[in-house]
């Protein structure tokens, strides 16, 4: 099986990287892994990471995953840019390092436009990536 928590990670990164991200507010300390509801008033914008692993072949150790990410913020339009950013950023990304192989990461979907959710009074969409993951050791 591939190691899916390094793989977050290099989401992360690239996403804490990204110069438009950057100047919308997105640092290191605005990218969770988990679910926002953990964290107990996180400063906006942020971005949560979660992921679900659909199925494992163990013979070619691969892990077909689908990678989360939500996008919270106080304003819509702001809410509205951030997804469209990581949607250019992570649809067909390809990656390689001395531990996991990324050879697919597609964009399949997620919510069209931004929603406000009035018990935790700020906007929020969620997009959805198809992603295969492999053990390069």
């Amino acid at each position: 099986m591939a190691d899916i928590s390094r793989f977050i990670t290099h989401i992360q990164d690239i996403l804490t990287a990204d110069a438009e991200l950057i100047s919308l507010g997105i640092t290191p300390q605005k990218v969770y892994r988990g679910f926002l509801s953990q964290v107990k008033d996180p400063p906006h914008p942020v971005i949560a990471l979660t992921y679900e692993i659909e199925s494992t072949d163990v013979m070619l150790e691969t892990d077909a995953t689908k990678l989360y990410v939500g996008i919270h913020s106080h304003k819509q339009l702001e809410t509205e840019a951030i997804q469209l950013a990581v949607k250019r950023i992570l649809h067909k990304m390809t990656y390689a390092d001395a531990y996991i192989i990324v050879y697919k990461c597609f964009n399949v979907g997620g919510l069209p436009t931004p929603f406000f959710d009035k018990d935790l009074n700020h906007w929020e969409t969620m997009i959805e990536f198809k992603v295969e993951v492999v053990d390069a050791t």
